[in-house]
């Protein structure tokens, strides 16, 4: 069976955590305002994904199954035919490129901090890339 591996990293994410314990000064209301922004930003990543791959129709979403999702970083394998046909190359190429379009989107996120007007309070704006790697797995 053969399949192509793919992992999804949002890049960043340790700095953006730790600016928010910062930008928080142990507020907890604060901490929990920041990081919920954070995870939608993260969550949105893998809805985007999806979308992506059910607007193409030569990707079969039946063959995706996501193998773990650790903090930032998604890993999915999607099944392809031990016989490379015409069509299962072409599903692997447009998969390629719903990943060009993931990482081609824009990711920007912005911390207000926890309302306290101070130097170090300023808030703080990330752009996030994501890195993404893709290896064919055929044994």
């Amino acid at each position: 069976m053969a399949f192509v591996a793919i992992s999804i990293d949002l890049c960043g994410s340790t700095r953006v955590k730790q600016r928010i314990i910062e930008l928080a000064h142990g507020d907890h209301a604060a901490r929990e305002r920041m990081y919920g922004a954070y995870k939608r930003l993260l969550y949105n990543i893998e809805r985007t994904f999806y979308l992506l791959i059910l607007q193409e129709p030569t990707i079969d979403f039946e063959r995706l199954t996501l193998i773990k999702n650790i903090g930032d970083e998604l890993w999915y394998a999607y099944r392809v035919d031990d016989a490379f046909s015409a069509d299962e190359s072409a599903s692997i190429q447009n998969l390629l490129t719903t990943l060009l379009h993931l990482i081609s989107s824009d990711r920007t996120l912005t911390l207000s901090g926890d309302g306290r007007s101070s130097r170090s309070n300023a808030g703080a704006r990330f752009d996030l890339p994501i890195k993404v790697y893709v290896d064919l797995v055929d044994h």
